[in-house]
């Protein structure tokens, strides 16, 4: 958010706090994801994103609920999910 308002600080920016692990995290994404696809918001585009992790941590971004509710969202989806695997 901080590189956002640097960079353009016309941007507005609308955070929308769900878990991103564990149980019941693919379904409070899909559920923001639809939420925030209401025209009460006015925005013109979704990030979903999170930082690194295993595998299995981030696994609930490609559950069907999350794929699903991209796929109907009117509005475009960016994604940001996880970081290059470590293999040290």
């Amino acid at each position: 958010w901080r590189v956002i308002r640097q960079k353009n600080p016309l941007v507005h920016v609308l955070l929308c706090p769900v878990a991103v692990q564990g149980q019941g995290a693919c379904n409070q994404i899909a559920d923001a994801i639809d939420l925030l696809n209401d025209a009460q918001f006015n925005l013109d585009a979704l990030i979903v994103a999170r930082g690194g992790g295993s595998f299995e941590d981030l696994f609930c971004f490609s559950e069907e609920p999350v794929v699903r509710a991209i796929a109907r969202s009117r509005l475009p989806v960016v994604t940001g999910i996880g970081h290059q695997p470590d293999f040290s």
